[in-house]
């Protein structure tokens, strides 16, 4: 978003720029089309009172086809400044009051009758007529009998064929009737006033689209900063959730890394455990061999001892009968020796 806005203030300046020169020409064409077509002092003064200070200039009614304006304004000359009226007849009284300088009306409810007499002359020749150059009724009448030609050769040709109140006007601007040519170059304040007027339409819907495109581009840079705007809030909501479960993370991280220790202990712990257990299932296995040895010994040592008894028993029985005798040889012994004494 932020290069599209880049690209877009770029534009902009670029438009605004284009906009800024188009703005400058037509001031200086503005300048010099109101100096062409403002008159002079005493008859702005007189419009003014009567109330015509805002009427159209004839130059301002013509839409002379392209190329041919020169030689429009070579033929109408100062006729370009004339103001537009609606009815000559009730300018009459007023008029007495004009008393300095030129002043040029144009009655437009009246000059359209003229077209018939611009048709009848071009219905005495194939050659176009000025009028079918111009798009206005004002100044028709201002143009009957002028023909329109390319150039100097075609207009000098149809010279010899001219009526008299005929002429001819190339369309450079070379003005020739039937004994008499016209040259007119930039000789009087309306010279260049169609061309500048053509130019200022040109330049006023120049200025137009480009409004129109700096405002157009102007909303898609408002729009695209408000996404832009929305984007970095929502990067910022991204960052925090994503901060936040990084730090979630680091803390279930940290907890698994506590729990698999303590995982390893009870498993060290357990392999402890089995260990032991083994060992301590081998020392039973060991007791109970042992164990089983030593019943084996006992029981071998019991049959031992019985016979020893028994053995011992008949010792015992043997012994008290050897005491017996030996008792009963040493009473004899006694007697015996009793016995001797006695006889002794």
């Amino acid at each position: 978003a932020r290069t599209e806005v880049q690209q877009l203030d770029s534009q902009l300046d670029s438009s605004r720029t284009q906009m800024q020169t188009m703005l400058g020409r037509k001031a200086s064409l503005d300048a010099l089309q109101q100096a062409a077509l403002g008159g002079e002092a005493d008859q702005q003064q007189w419009l003014q009172n009567h109330g015509l200070e805002n009427s159209p200039r004839l130059a301002e009614t013509l839409q002379v086809e392209p190329g041919w304006e020169t030689a429009v304004e070579t033929v109408l000359g100062s006729y370009l400044q004339a103001v537009c009226v609606d009815d000559l007849s009730s300018l009459g009284k007023k008029l007495e009051t004009f008393t300095k300088g030129e002043l040029v009306l144009v009655d437009t409810a009246t000059s359209s009758g003229s077209n018939a007499n611009s048709d009848a002359y071009a219905a005495s020749s194939t050659t176009e007529v000025l009028s079918s150059k111009i798009q206005s009724s004002h100044a028709n009448a201002m143009v009957g009998g002028i023909y329109a030609v390319d150039d100097l050769t075609t207009a000098l040709t149809l010279r010899q064929k001219l009526a008299p109140g005929e002429s001819v006007v190339t369309k450079d601007g070379l003005w020739l009737g039937a004994n008499w040519l016209r040259v007119a170059r930039d000789q009087d304040t309306t010279a260049g006033v169609l061309k500048r007027r053509q130019e200022l339409e040109t330049l006023e819907q120049e200025l137009s689209s480009c409004r129109l495109n700096i405002t157009g581009l102007e909303d898609k840079k408002s729009t695209l900063e408000e996404q832009s705007r929305n984007l970095e809030s929502e990067r910022k909501t991204v960052s925090g959730e994503v901060a936040e479960q990084q730090r979630q993370y680091a803390e279930l991280r940290s907890k698994l890394s506590a729990d698999q220790m303590q995982v390893e202990q009870f498993a060290a712990r357990r392999e402890r455990a089995d260990n032991e257990l083994n060992e301590a299932k081998q020392q039973q296995q060991q007791e109970q061999e042992n164990l089983a040895e030593a019943r084996q010994l006992l029981s071998e040592a019991i049959e031992v001892m019985e016979r020893d008894t028994q053995q011992r028993e008949g010792l015992l029985k043997q012994r008290d009968e050897a005491r017996a005798v030996l008792d009963q040889a040493r009473q004899s012994a006694r007697h015996d020796r009793d016995r001797r004494h006695e006889l002794a």
